[in-house]
């Protein structure tokens, strides 16, 4: 078995350089460009936007920080903007990288408010590495890495601050019986 996946990998290879060679020689730079593949980096020609599927290291989706360096919304950590990398059309989602005292999601509702730029979402936030604790409704959750936090009512306040360098916190949201629409603040982003 392993034999055989090895040599499908080199056929893979070969045909991923005649494809780049090909272009190379029509000219087409910038497509050739795409079809050599880096690392954490989805397959060959795609476009992580438009391809039926697609893989990515975390450090390599823009933050919010780089799309929009003035936004108010900017917290101690890197908020990586994984919907909008992908263009995810069914639900919102996103992640938080930091290091201990970082606030990873600064206090907010998530109630349909044209003001507060929200849709009426429901939120799962989900502790990958680190630890923090979160805060909903006032009330403090000790969130080692493996805890998932689920706010099922949008108008509750929550936060969280990471209590732990390299701590990386997934977060997913919607709205209940309605279909998704990219969040108001997102859409106003440059």
């Amino acid at each position: 078995m392993r034999d055989s996946v090895c040599q499908f990998a080199r056929n893979l290879a070969a045909i991923e350089l005649s494809v780049w060679r090909e272009h190379r020689r029509a000219g087409d730079v910038a497509t050739s460009a795409m079809c050599v593949r880096q690392p954490g980096s989805i397959g060959a020609m795609s476009d992580p936007r438009s391809a039926p599927y697609g893989s990515v290291r975390l450090v390599d989706v823009d933050t919010l920080a780089q799309v929009s360096p003035d936004e108010p919304y900017i917290t101690d950590c890197e908020f990586h903007l994984v919907r909008r990398h992908f263009d995810v059309q069914a639900f919102g989602v996103n992640a938080a990288t930091g290091h201990a005292g970082d606030e990873m999601i600064e206090e907010h509702h998530e109630a349909d408010d044209e003001e507060n730029q929200t849709n009426g979402h429901q939120e799962l936030f989900a502790v990958m590495t680190g630890h923090a604790v979160f805060t909903v409704d006032g009330e403090e959750i000790d969130a080692p890495a493996g805890t998932i936090v689920f706010v099922r009512d949008p108008a509750l306040l929550r936060a969280a601050r990471a209590t732990a360098d390299d701590t990386t916190i997934f977060m997913v949201g919607g709205p209940v019986g309605v279909p998704y629409t990219v969040s108001r603040w997102e859409v106003a982003l440059p």
